[in-house]
């Protein structure tokens, strides 16, 4: 019956604008005990697609009462939540006027958390809103301690716990190129987008960095990050996305190369042999 109703609503609504009287009204299948997962899912996705969709939209639902029931919903074993409640986050932090607001929350350490969840999906979401939402360095602290076993399904919270690592100690900049880079290889476009994120903050570190192994013992003399990214092979995997659809990777990648070719003669050198065999090997 709630679910239908829940429906009834959404569609009651789609063609208008989202008023603060309907976000209230799809607030209460939130916080209702008897509600099935699936409703408040399908709840959820509608205000991360009106999120998604208007700034107007989205500056309603920061106003109403929806935010204020995330740290109880996270607490919810459905996994589909928290994987929506962390679409909804992402998608509100795509509109910048909104972030100052969304930052003064605190059930942001609960998000961290879902970073070690069993399901990818989750790790994704909550990742992606993290780092939407610039939190990664408010948040070091809790990244920094999370424990993260590293398997194929744990490589975005992996990234994520990378970066924080990155803001955290400049020091482990060779390495965490060397991982970071390995995630451009990925075909999912959430993944690239964060390795995009991890590999741009480490152009962006000011002078050279010299290299630290895992226990600590330099390794290497000083280098900048742009020899770091050439000497794990970024270039390689960088110029194929410079044909990807989504156009914040593609000029994402473009960015990277920019700074690694104009960095030396061998960054020139290195992005144009990755050129060459690429268009002979005749990708797409």
């Amino acid at each position: 019956m709630y679910h239908r109703q829940a429906a009834g609503i959404i569609a009651e609504n789609a063609g208008s604008t989202l008023s603060a009287e309907t976000a209230e009204i799809l607030t209460t299948y939130l916080t209702f005990k008897d509600i099935f997962p699936s409703t408040r899912v399908l709840v959820l996705d509608h205000l991360g697609f009106r999120a998604r969709t208007s700034m107007r939209d989205a500056q309603t639902i920061i106003d109403s009462q929806v935010l204020g029931c995330v740290p109880e919903l996270l607490l919810l074993s459905d996994p589909h939540i928290p994987r929506t409640i962390c679409d909804l986050l992402g998608s509100l932090a795509q509109h910048d006027k909104l972030k100052a607001a969304m930052r003064g929350l605190e059930f942001y350490p609960q998000v961290v958390l879902l970073l070690s969840h069993k399901s990818s999906e989750v790790q994704l979401s909550a990742a992606n809103a993290i780092i939407g939402l610039d939190m990664v360095e408010p948040l070091l602290p809790y990244l920094l301690s999370l424990d993260i076993v590293p398997t194929t399904q744990a490589h975005i919270p992996q990234a994520l716990r990378l970066r924080a690592d990155l803001d955290y100690n400049k020091s482990s900049t060779q390495l965490i190129a060397e991982r970071a880079s390995t995630l451009l290889g990925s075909a999912n476009p959430n993944i690239l987008r964060l390795a995009c994120s991890i590999l741009l903050s480490i152009i962006k570190h000011e002078g050279p960095i010299e290299a630290i192994d895992d226990v600590g013992l330099k390794t290497a003399p000083f280098k900048s990050p742009e020899e770091n990214l050439i000497d794990t092979g970024a270039c390689e995997l960088l110029v194929p996305l410079l044909r990807h659809p989504d156009i914040d990777i593609e000029q994402n990648a473009m960015r990277l190369l920019a700074y690694i070719s104009a960095s030396s003669e061998r960054g020139a050198d290195t992005i144009e042999d990755a050129i060459r065999r690429f268009l002979e090997s005749g990708s797409n």
